[in-house]
């Protein structure tokens, strides 16, 4: 069976070919709809068949997504309790000034954290050391709003967006 593009390459191209007949002559809606029946209801039914295809694949990503969803859920619940009972290993481990705990291959031991520079708020930091850091970023909702009442805005435009397709 052709494809969908291969049905609506050949029906285009039988369209056109009606419509700019040698002669210029005119045919009834009835003979251009019979001479087109039979290829228009082929592309409808693979047409038919891709919309069913499209649909099948949506629902199996949804599916997908759902599942995925609950194992990251799942996830992070776990990663949670590991880092609760972390936490509380280590706890007990420095009231008893443990360095390790466990055997064998289920062995921890507490690392010392790395050195690392913290500010005082309330203290007078230098000036060579402060940096101030400035961001600019255009106004989208505005400028919308603003070409939307009549103005125009130097550097922006309306523009639309790519057709889709919506399933029914």
């Amino acid at each position: 069976m052709a494809a969908l593009y291969e049905l609506t390459d050949e029906l285009a191209a039988a369209q056109r070919d009606l419509t700019l007949m040698p002669g210029n002559e005119v045919i009834s809606d009835e003979e251009y709809a019979d001479t087109l029946a039979d290829m228009l209801d082929r592309q409808q039914v693979k047409a038919t068949g891709v919309i069913a295809y499209i649909k099948s694949e949506e629902a199996e990503a949804a599916m997908f997504k759902a599942e995925a969803d609950k194992l990251l859920k799942r996830a992070k619940a776990a990663s949670k309790r590991a880092e609760l009972y972390r936490g509380y290993l280590l706890t007990q481990m420095l009231k008893l000034d443990h360095t390790t705990a466990g055997e064998g291959i289920h062995t921890a031991k507490i690392k010392q954290g790395p050195m690392r520079c913290e500010i005082d708020i309330s203290g007078d930091i230098p000036a060579e050391y402060i940096v101030t850091t400035t961001t600019h970023t255009a106004d989208k909702r505005a400028i919308t709003a603003a070409i939307k009442r009549g103005e125009k805005v130097e550097g922006a435009e309306m523009v639309r967006g790519k057709p889709s397709i919506k399933l029914a």
